[in-house]
């Protein structure tokens, strides 16, 4: 094999452990995971619509980026959409709003 392979499938290698940890770690199936996660979409504003607000703060309007992204990476890596984790029961109290 060439080395520019080699380097790759390493690589693929790489982000397969990383998909397998990160699945591991929250297993939607348990409640304090779900439970975790609605905490974090809330931090991460993940259902906040980009530049709201007037006037328009650029810092605020990276770091609301940003904190989406690094969500979503989480979500990306376990193979689970928003609309997934809407439809989950998270485990709290029904008449708490967790979003």
């Amino acid at each position: 094999m060439n080395k520019w392979m080699i380097q790759l499938l390493e690589k693929v290698k790489k982000r397969l452990y990383i998909k397998q940890a990160v699945r591991k770690t929250f297993d939607v199936k348990e409640p304090h995971v779900r439970l975790t996660l609605a905490a974090m979409a809330d931090f991460c504003r993940s259902d906040a619509a980009e530049g709201c607000g007037r006037p328009i703060d650029p810092y605020r309007l990276a770091l609301n980026a940003g904190r989406r992204q690094a969500y979503e990476y989480l979500l990306a890596q376990m193979n689970i959409t928003q609309d997934d984790l809407d439809e989950l029961d998270y485990g709290g109290n029904e008449d708490e709003e967790v979003y």
